[in-house]
């Protein structure tokens, strides 16, 4: 492809024929909770553009809460097409969080050809050689792209929302704040509290945990069970079953 010269993130995602599906993950250096990956068609509509602008849609890293929400609402009422799917810690440790991350990549393309047919795809990263469809990564795409900074911030809340959800089910943690990241907080939670059945066991601070208190994770004294909020029984925006299940 040729080489978009620096422009407004609006301006960027013109140089690509329409319509134009971006996708970004969330979640990959959490100790806790799923990884998100989302995909956003937006409309080529000024006025929703303009709006998204103005709400402070950008590298969602640089966003603050506040300005996410607000973009969120306007990405789930006016995207021509958006989908969130997640895979959990269980799912995560059959393969890895690549696997996971390729994996769920592929089934939002494979999705949004059957909904919308023939769309032009940018991937937030690298070009991904595991995700068999054909696609553009764009590295640092979620500052250059409105689509994908859309597609992140949809990723993002989505995960966030899921993460407020984990937390009522495994109180102290601090997952409410720090989302299931390597905080100070969450650190403090585990040496307190163990390890529970919505941490990531094949991650390198909780294996080293479980070696300190030579004990699996699934007994007694290291591991915290409680359900994982489903879906199913207690709806939340952009948050399906396990396995990847669609929202949008």
């Amino acid at each position: 492809m040729t080489k978009i010269p620096g422009c407004r993130p609006r301006t960027y995602d013109t140089f690509f024929p329409g319509p134009l599906l971006g996708i970004d993950e969330v979640g990959m250096g959490c100790l806790a909770g799923p990884v998100c990956v989302a995909g956003v068609v937006l409309p080529p509509d000024d006025g929703v553009l303009t709006a998204l602008e103005k709400a402070g849609l950008r590298d969602s890293k640089e966003m603050s809460e506040g300005a996410r929400e607000r973009c969120f609402e306007i990405i789930d009422k006016y995207a021509i097409w958006k989908r969130a799917l997640m895979r959990h810690p269980r799912e995560i440790e059959e393969t890895n969080l690549y696997v996971a991350v390729n994996d769920l990549c592929s089934e939002i393309i494979r999705d949004v050809l059957l909904t919308l047919g023939g769309v032009t795809v940018i991937i937030d990263g690298p070009q991904r050689a595991a995700v068999p469809y054909t696609h553009q990564g764009i590295v640092r795409g979620d500052g250059k792209s409105l689509t994908i900074a859309a597609a992140a911030t949809y990723a993002k809340v989505t995960r966030d929302h899921f993460m407020l959800e984990l937390a009522a089910a495994y109180p102290g943690y601090d997952w409410e704040n720090n989302k299931g990241y390597p905080s100070v907080s969450h650190k403090a939670g585990l040496e307190l509290l163990g390890v529970t059945d919505a941490h990531r066991l094949n991650t390198k601070p909780i294996i080293k945990l479980i070696a300190e208190l030579k004990v699996a994770p699934s007994l007694g004294g290291v591991s915290r069970s409680a359900p994982l909020p489903s879906a199913s029984e207690r709806p939340l925006a952009g948050v399906g079953p396990p396995r990847g299940t669609p929202r949008g």
